[in-house]
């Protein structure tokens, strides 16, 4: 049988924004007990005190800020653009293909390609001036996608936060709060890669910069 503390765990799990406000000390305790009492009965079946769920709320946000007080620090942070992302539906010539892409764009000085090749789909992402490159190798293929006027922000980071909880949250939640609309993400062993909206894209590596 579920506790009081096991519901309003798992309340507070389905809200990022109720876990942050929670950690900082922002959350009105009494308030929101209130607000998910109707919710936590309905989970144990029986009434359920706003004493109890307001000292179940204290327990979690001891979890909470133990969880989520990571810190990250970034080696390294770049950003590129414009950026054009393609898409093409998986064939296979694309290895070939991706082989001859980089060895005609990926030693070019200050150049930017990524590719990422998924279980039905390969996606590009090149400076925008190679688009035309990219268009011709891949021919007589057609991309389903092309999306122009994008910007990567680029961030290195020490390896021992690979086994880090929530170390990568700690960057994208940033873009949540900021209401910026997070295009892709590519990330290998200590880079991670975000790519977002040109006119954004200062805006991310600005608010990087200054958080870590």
């Amino acid at each position: 049988m579920f506790t009081v503390t096991d519901c309003v765990r798992e309340i507070i799990q389905k809200s990022p924004f109720v876990q942050e406000t929670l950690r900082l000390g922002w959350l009105n305790l009494s308030q929101y007990a209130q607000s998910i009492q109707p919710e936590v009965e309905k989970k144990i079946w029986k009434k359920a005190q706003i004493g109890s769920i307001v000292a179940a709320l204290g327990r979690i946000r001891s979890e909470v800020v133990e969880l989520f007080d990571i810190k990250l620090s970034i080696n390294d942070i770049s950003l590129k653009f414009p950026i054009t992302e393609f898409n093409f539906p998986k064939d296979p010539t694309h290895p070939e293909k991706i082989g001859q892409l980089y060895q005609q764009l990926g030693a070019l000085e200050n150049s930017f390609l990524n590719i990422i090749s998924g279980n039905t789909e390969t996606g590009v992402f090149i400076n925008s001036k190679h688009t035309d490159e990219v268009l011709h190798l891949f021919l007589p293929q057609q991309p389903n996608l092309c999306v122009e006027h994008l910007g990567a922000v680029s961030v290195k980071f020490n390896p021992e936060h690979l086994e880090t909880v929530g170390s990568v949250y700690q960057i994208l939640k940033l873009l949540v709060w900021e209401k910026i609309n997070l295009m892709e993400v590519i990330s290998t062993y200590t880079e991670l890669t975000l790519i977002v909206q040109k006119e954004e894209a200062k805006k991310v590596f600005d608010l990087l910069s200054d958080r870590f």
